[in-house]
């Protein structure tokens, strides 16, 4: 099963034009011959980005989350059951979800994910919602001038 592209959107970031590649939603998961398949080992394992979750039923975004440069198993860990001494981790269930996928440059990774989070407050990332965290972590929100349609 393959991953479709919608299209590059080219936007302006605090005034600079930046291009970003936005992936329409997928199923993290495909069955193949009665076997779960993973639709995202054709994400590249190299690249920076965001990636949104949301809820199959409600289409509703619960999670979002980055990369700064291995998106593929950033992403893999929030389907697998794994554990951490620093904190609990977000885990979905495989058949529950979609995903959509956005490429872009390291350097706009973290400032395009808290813009998102302030945006669509997902249930999963409701710690980030505080201004005060968001701005202890990073310092200027992205000024997005086009918004990406979702």
């Amino acid at each position: 099963m393959a991953i479709t592209w919608t299209k590059q959107y080219k936007i302006n970031i605090n005034g600079r034009p930046n291009y970003l590649i936005v992936s329409k939603w997928f199923n993290p998961y495909y069955k193949q011959k009665g076997t779960d398949r993973c639709t995202l080992t054709r994400i590249s394992r190299r690249v920076s980005g965001l990636y949104f979750i949301r809820s199959r039923r409600t289409k509703k975004i619960i999670y979002i989350g980055y990369s700064l440069g291995r998106l593929y198993y950033t992403m893999y860990r929030h389907f697998e059951q794994w554990t951490t001494k620093y904190h609990e981790p977000v885990t979905f269930s495989r058949d529950s979800v979609q995903v959509r996928v956005l490429f872009c440059e390291k350097h706009h990774v973290e400032r395009l994910e808290h813009h998102f989070i302030r945006k669509y407050k997902p249930a999963y990332n409701r710690m980030q919602y505080d201004t005060e965290f968001i701005e202890t972590k990073v310092t200027g929100a992205p000024k997005l001038e086009e918004d990406i349609p979702f």
